[in-house]
This record gives structure tokens, C-alpha cells and sequence, in this order.
């Protein structure tokens, strides 16, 4: 009889194990924007800001873009935190660097090693702080100053800009999406209309026809003057023609920010061409990009 007890004892244990392990957590996996406390905005990724900060706070005021959206799932150890926009994960560390991190980066795939796990605290204030799970004297903080987030010890998660607030994404499209702009959703570049002047070696020079006062040749020379006061002259010998019909100039067919050539992006983005304008939201550090792009004329 007593070992039967125990069995039946052991058996509910294990049966209980799933449930306690798996217990739902303070937030519900879901994907969520991220609010500090201390002042209105988002979590989001520097990169997508134009800013050296991995992992930046934004306050523009203008609408939240793709990065500002985490995936939380709550596992047997702790929360993970997904960038929605460029896969990335938040991940714990001892290092830091002032300008781009302190305590806390940003990774491709998940360590394994602890780094990569969050605990969610409630707070009597409606709020929560978050603790990493790898060293838990270390709390989410935002930087005054810089919108770096980070973490810190010290304060325990009880200041207020270590106060977070998490807000459950709508069922709505994503923000900037690339494919499928909509043709009222740019601005395309137009040309005035104006006179060119098509010189020997290839090149041509175009004055908007609201500036142009005269053309004349004289003396061996073309000179086109303008309602500013200004003559540029040309010599004759060099000018193949003059026309108010533009040039004809190639297309894009493709275009593209490519990882290859850009190591501070996170994956290639193709980029989304339609007449003369080229649409495209590209997670990067730094501000400089190399594109690489195709021509409809391969000349």
C-alpha cells in the first residue's frame, strides 16, 4: 500500500511538472512595443534611427516603425525578447561600448548560454522592470541623454527609467512595409522643363526654361544667359546640339543593399523601384550604404 502511495505521489509530480514549468509569466507571449515610464516612445534599434546606438529609445513623435515591435516568449527560464524587424535578439553583457552599447546587445541568434534570458517583475505601479536572468544585480535602464538602453546596477529596477510598460500590437499591417507601396505613397522627383545643351564628350547641361533669358552664338561661342544676371558660355566646337527635349536615361531593374558589400546591415534588402523613385527600409549601424543595382540599358 505505501508503495503504491508513493508511485501515485511521484506519478502526479511529474504530471505537475509541464504546469509549473511552463506557468504563465507577468506578460503573455505576443508581440508587443516597449514604453518606458519615464517619457513616451518605443524601444526600437538605432540603425533603423539613423543613430549609433544598438538599442535605442525612440521619442520623434513620428509613427512607430518595424523595429519598434518585440516578440516575447516565455520559456522554462525566461522571457526571450525578438526584434520583429530584423530577427535580433537582447542579450546580456559585462562589456560595453559608450557609443554603441552598455550591458546590453543585440544578437543573431540565440547564445545558449543564459545571456539571452529576461525576468518580467511587476511593480505596484502598473509597470515592470526587467532582470537578466545571467546576472540578476543587472536591470534594464535608459540612459538620460543618449535614448541608449542598456542595463544597470544599483538602483534594482526601482527608477523610473527603469520602468517599462508593454503594449500589445494591433492586428494591422506593418509599418514601412516595402513591397506593395501604393502609388500615393511617394512623392516622384519631376524636372522642370528646360533647355539642354548636349556637349561632345558626353555630358549635358540643362537650364530650367523659367531662367533662361537668351541663346546666342557669338564669336565661336554658344552663351546661354539668364534671368539672374549670369552668361555661361560654351565653345561652339564642343556643343553637338541644343534641345528642350531631355535625355533619354536608363532605368532601374533591380536594386539593392546587399550584406556582401554592407557589413553593418542585417540581411540584403531588395529594394522597391517604381519610375524614378527607390523605396526601402534598411536596418543598419552606421549611415553609409553601397548599393548594387541592375540597368534596363546596359550601356
Amino acid at each position: 500500500m505505501k508503495n503504491s502511495l508513493l508511485t501515485l505521489l511521484f506519478i502526479s509530480i511529474l504530471s505537475a511538472l509541464p504546469t509549473m514549468l511552463l506557468a504563465d509569466g507577468p506578460i503573455a507571449d505576443g508581440t508587443y512595443y516597449i514604453a518606458c515610464s519615464k517619457q513616451d516612445g518605443y524601444l526600437g534599434l538605432g540603425a533603423y534611427h539613423g543613430v549609433d546606438s544598438y538599442i535605442y529609445y525612440v521619442t520623434d513623435g513620428a509613427d512607430r516603425t518595424a523595429d519598434g515591435y518585440w516578440k516575447l516568449t516565455n520559456t522554462s527560464a525566461g522571457y526571450t525578447f525578438r526584434n520583429e524587424a530584423s530577427g535580433q535578439y537582447l542579450v546580456f553583457t559585462y562589456g560595453r561600448v559608450d557609443q554603441y552599447y552598455k550591458y546590453m546587445t543585440v544578437a543573431s541568434e540565440l547564445p545558449g548560454d543564459g545571456t539571452e534570458l529576461w525576468n518580467i517583475i511587476a511593480g505596484s505601479d502598473g509597470a515592470y522592470s526587467i532582470q537578466s536572468v545571467a546576472d540578476t544585480d543587472y536591470y534594464w535602464n535608459l540612459r538620460a541623454g543618449t535614448n541608449m538602453m542598456g542595463t544597470y546596477r544599483g538602483s534594482q529596477g526601482t527608477s523610473i527609467n527603469e520602468r517599462f510598460t508593454f503594449h500589445l500590437k494591433e492586428t494591422t499591417p506593418d509599418p514601412d512595409p516595402v513591397d506593395g507601396i501604393p502609388d500615393d505613397a511617394y512623392t516622384p522627383i519631376l524636372f522642370p522643363e528646360a533647355m539642354h545643351v548636349y556637349l561632345s564628350d558626353g555630358r549635358v547641361e540643362a537650364f530650367p526654361l523659367a531662367y533662361v533669358d537668351e541663346v546666342e552664338e557669338k564669336d565661336g561661342q554658344l552663351v546661354v544667359s539668364t534671368t539672374f544676371g549670369q552668361d555661361f558660355s560654351y565653345s561652339s566646337a564642343l556643343v553637338d546640339s541644343v534641345s528642350e527635349s531631355k535625355p533619354e536615361f536608363p532605368a532601374f531593374s533591380t536594386f539593392r543593399f546587399a550584406k556582401k558589400y554592407n557589413d553593418q546591415i542585417f540581411v540584403t534588402v531588395t529594394c522597391y523601384v517604381q519610375a524614378d523613385t527607390v523605396t526601402a527600409s534598411v536596418g543598419a549601424i552606421g549611415k553609409r550604404l553601397t548599393p548594387t543595382f541592375a540597368l534596363t540599358d546596359d550601356e
